[in-house]
């Protein structure tokens, strides 16, 4: 029996249609491409039940490893589910195989978990600077806006999101540290 090399891969980003994520990622699968789907866990209430429940953390972005040698972007781009490969000018374009170690990584530890428990310790005041530490916008720098919510939410301003002006949003207390 001889046992060949793994073949050096090159990982690309992936546009799916509107909420075709899982379909996307089984079609791929069942190809036998090595795919990663990012996950999102938080909580979800309907009809007065509370349910973990994982959604993509990247809605409509899903990554895929392809060989280098002879990438297959024809059979992608055929696969259900899939809309486009990320590039410029019709050439498809590589992400560094660092930022799937690093979102795996992050994933694995639980940043992208919202359903973990609440940071008590932080007092809220409004204009506080404070670090996101948790889901999406970890290591995002931002300012407290309001006081704390019922639910246990502040408004803040997300600094350098884009690089644009600073955008306002909702934020769980326990995914923010003082900076």
């Amino acid at each position: 029996m001889i046992i060949q090399p793994p073949k050096p891969v090159q990982w690309f980003a992936i546009r799916s249609n509107i909420r075709c994520e899982k379909r996307a990622e089984a079609g791929l699968r069942e190809q036998e491409f090595d795919v990663y789907l990012p996950s999102l866990t938080k909580w979800c209430r309907h009809s007065r039940r509370k349910t973990k429940v994982q959604r993509p953390l990247l809605v409509r972005y899903l990554f895929v490893a392809l060989s280098r040698d002879e990438p297959e972007f024809y059979k992608v781009r055929q696969t259900n589910g899939v809309e486009a490969i990320i590039g410029t000018l019709g050439q498809p374009i590589p992400v560094p195989v660092k930022w799937i170690e690093e979102m795996r990584t992050a994933e694995t530890q639980g940043l992208f978990d919202e359903t973990l428990p609440t940071n008590p310790e932080l007092v809220v005041t409004p204009g506080l600077a404070v670090r996101v530490i948790g889901g999406p916008f970890t290591g995002f720098m931002a300012e407290i806006m309001d006081a704390k919510t019922a639910d246990g939410r502040v408004r803040v301003l997300v600094k350098g999101l884009f690089g644009a002006a600073p955008k306002p949003m909702q934020i769980d207390v326990a995914k923010l540290e003082a900076a």
